[in-house]
């Protein structure tokens, strides 16, 4: 308990600072689909998964290619793992609510990463409250629901894990992250190659081989 409450003072302000982001954006997200707000992209991939979590091919009815499955636009596997979720609540809240878990996940990466760069707890916290307040990012959570949205979480574990050499852990989240769809496969090599090219790490080299 003591342990707990001297985390809790300790990390008080980049805890807030996530709070306080998580629910401004769970807000804007689900007010936005309560009012009927929500378009095109989002009933593609809430059908997919959908029809995913009852082993039907993904014919989305509101796609351009209605009577095409969606991968044949874009590879997006990340909705056969997602697609479980269904069995247990069957309902687009639940990816709304993952979309913005990504968001907060990867602003907690680019924290970790002003930490382990020796940056005072102040300009951390504030690239931390900078990162998520970002134009980009607020688009990106007004636009539906994307996988490059969680794409982006997993690349910001990625980056983190390649910088602390935690091999097992980069794979992983590089696999993920080129899941979300297929152009990512390209960012990472780009990320790989250039992290290669300045730490020669045989990580980084298996990753843009990846």
């Amino acid at each position: 308990m003591k342990l707990k409450k001297n985390f809790l003072k300790k990390h008080f302000i980049p805890i807030f600072i996530g709070f306080a982001f998580s629910i401004c954006y769970l807000l804007l997200s689900i007010i936005k689909h309560y009012s009927f707000l929500s378009g095109y992209d989002l009933s593609i991939i809430d059908q997919a998964i959908w029809k995913y979590s009852h082993f039907l091919n993904p014919i989305s009815t509101t796609h351009v290619y209605y009577d095409a499955p969606i991968y044949y636009d874009h590879l997006e596997l990340i909705l056969v793992l997602l697609a479980p979720l269904y069995w247990v609540i069957n309902s687009v809240y639940v990816l709304i609510i993952l979309q913005v878990a990504s968001v907060i996940a990867s602003g907690v990466a680019v924290l970790l990463l002003a930490k382990k760069y020796l940056i005072k707890d102040v300009l951390a916290n504030t690239i931390f409250a900078t990162y998520l307040a970002f134009f980009g990012l607020q688009f990106a959570i007004w636009s539906d629901v994307h996988t490059l949205v969680f794409a982006v979480g997993f690349i910001s574990w990625f980056l983190y894990f390649l910088e602390c050499k935690k091999t097992k852990l980069t794979y992983l989240f590089l696999i993920l992250a080129i899941i979300c769809k297929e152009d990512i496969a390209f960012l990472t090599l780009l990320i790989s190659l250039t992290y290669f090219i300045k730490n020669k790490t045989k990580t980084s080299l298996i990753s843009g081989v990846i």
